[in-house]
């Protein structure tokens, strides 16, 4: 009998994900690393290399068992060991709509539960550390001005790191009636969120200290000292080194770590 397993597989990365649900890259990436770790539990487990991996070889027992394997043997998250799951269930998602001999077999891996994890209350930075935070940047210096504009433009907007990068001075608006920024989230999706008179104040301050326009360019927002847009790891040390700063001089704050995550805007 012919084994169509591989068949399916490719068509689900480069058809289906790619192409027909625009999946983003990183989900790709995420899902094709799952299978690469699938394949080497079986050959590992059960001799079987992935080139001879069949439908028939799949069972319910063994993908149950390749769960266990990430949580024992490579030391998975609970999170992690979730995660693989739902790649192996979109995978056969796909197989169930197109592939009506292995309807049983995808029920089966379909049925196959996301294990409970226990979910930690969020994390957020009180009104004080706030307040110490955003007090470290030297303001009468270009750089200090445009590193607290950051810090309340992430706060403010609650926008992700991947988003604040990524801002363009045409998204945002600094009318007297409207002071908004135009976020640009993951799979495209677009958002316009009102920020406060002070961090419309703290933009218009670092716009003319580092003599940007407020004309709708197309010109990033945030830059480093060569004029490029800025990185993930550049926002990164920025926040890493006005949140050290700020423990350094109220040693009895900021006892849990601060991410761009936990700065933003809970409200």
């Amino acid at each position: 009998m012919k084994n169509n397993f591989p068949e399916f597989l490719t068509a689900f990365f480069n058809q289906y994900m790619e192409l027909e649900r625009g999946l983003s890259g990183n989900t790709i990436s995420s899902y094709s690393d799952s299978f690469l770790l699938f394949f080497s539990y079986y050959r590992d487990a059960y001799g079987i290399p992935p080139d001879k991996i069949t439908f028939r070889e799949i069972t319910r027992e063994r993908v149950t068992d390749f769960c266990l394997w990430l949580e024992s043997e490579r030391n998975s998250s609970i999170k992690t060991r979730n995660l693989r799951l739902t790649a192996i269930h979109s995978f056969f998602r796909y197989v169930e709509m197109h592939a009506p001999a292995e309807l049983a077999l995808c029920k089966e891996i379909l049925g196959i539960p996301m294990k409970k994890c226990e979910r930690k209350p969020p994390v957020h930075l009180s009104d004080t550390e706030l307040k110490f935070l955003f007090a470290e940047p030297d303001i009468k210096e270009k750089k200090g001005i445009r590193d607290l504009c950051i810090l309340t433009v992430l706060y403010d907007t609650g926008a992700r790191v991947s988003e604040l990068i990524n801002l363009e001075t045409g998204d945002i608006r600094l009318d007297k009636s409207t002071t908004t920024v135009r976020l640009l989230g993951k799979g495209g999706k677009m958002r316009i969120v009102p920020i406060s008179s002070s961090t419309a104040s703290i933009i218009k301050a670092y716009y003319k200290s580092n003599k940007k326009e407020l004309a709708a360019t197309a010109s990033p927002v945030f830059t480093n000292s060569r004029g490029e847009a800025l990185t993930r790891p550049g926002v990164n040390y920025v926040l890493d080194k006005y949140v050290q700063l700020a423990r350094e001089h109220h040693p009895d704050q900021f006892n849990s770590k601060v991410t761009a995550h936990v700065l933003r805007n809970p409200n």
